[in-house]
């Protein structure tokens, strides 16, 4: 009887110990199994998100928007930076623009005691034009501290001609009075650029008027010189310049036979 006790009791602790390894075995593998599953969802999940970066419009959209911040940045910094000498309106159609300029000095490769100057043209804030005026010499500030000045012309109907004057050194005896003008349309598209100076002065001999430059509302006039049939002789030519859908068209309307050049 006592031995009967004895196995039932060893049989129940056999069953317990199985019935325990089991439930141990069973919850180590399925922590394993969890475990598993979680880092294949992760990985799945980070798998989806490269893949999203990577798409080609996700991509795009993404240059686009650091193109947008850089620009933006750039804007900021421009207008910042930019400080304009001055700035002088004209009203074209009943609208009315700006034009803005703003000068840099700059020394010669060769003689860092010659110092030309540039200015830069702006319309409503848009660059147009860069001109080189040379070397300024302007000591009674004819022009102003910049030793430059500017005017704006309403041109061609639709049309803004810029004048900028100034005085340089050339070279000659005493600095000459200079004109650069520069012709642009209404959307900041330069069209010509056209220069002159007093050193290259024309006189007609027989009305005595000094053949310079005109500006009118319709044409801008400028006088060109070449050698007469005699030795010292020389011819000068009337031009009219006009704008016609953004070209320049230049035309002859006089022709002087009986002229001095300026120094001659």
């Amino acid at each position: 009887m006592k031995k009967g006790k004895v196995n039932m009791i060893i049989l129940i602790l056999l069953i317990l110990l199985v019935l325990a390894l089991g439930v141990g075995v069973g919850t180590y593998v399925g922590m394993n199994l969890n475990n598993k599953l979680k880092v294949s969802q992760e990985n799945d999940k980070k798998q989806l998100e490269e893949q999203s970066i990577n798409k080609p419009e996700n991509k795009k959209l993404e240059e686009i928007e650091k193109n947008n911040e850089q620009q933006e940045s750039e804007n900021i910094i421009l207008n910042e930076e930019v400080k304009y000498d001055g700035s002088k309106e004209i009203i074209i159609q009943g609208k009315t623009y700006t034009v803005s300029y703003l000068s840099e000095k700059f020394e010669h490769i060769d003689n860092n005691e010659l110092k030309q100057t540039e200015v830069k043209l702006y319309l409503n804030d848009k660059k147009i034009k860069t001109l080189n005026l040379g070397y300024i010499i302007d000591v009674e500030h004819t022009y102003g501290n910049k030793g430059y000045e500017v005017e704006l012309h309403h041109f061609c109907e639709e049309y803004i001609l810029i004048e900028v004057k100034q005085r340089i050194n050339d070279g000659e005896y005493e600095p000459t009075n200079a004109e650069t003008f520069c012709i642009v349309n209404t959307n900041g598209e330069h069209i010509e650029t056209f220069e002159w100076n007093d050193a290259t002065q024309i006189t007609d001999t027989e009305t005595n008027e000094k053949l310079t430059y005109k500006i009118n509302n319709d044409s801008l006039i400028l006088y060109e010189d070449w050698p007469g049939d005699q030795i010292g002789t020389y011819y000068a030519t009337e031009i009219r310049y006009t704008v016609i859908r953004d070209y320049i068209k230049g035309k002859i309307i006089k022709i002087h036979k009986n002229v001095i050049l300026a120094g001659k």
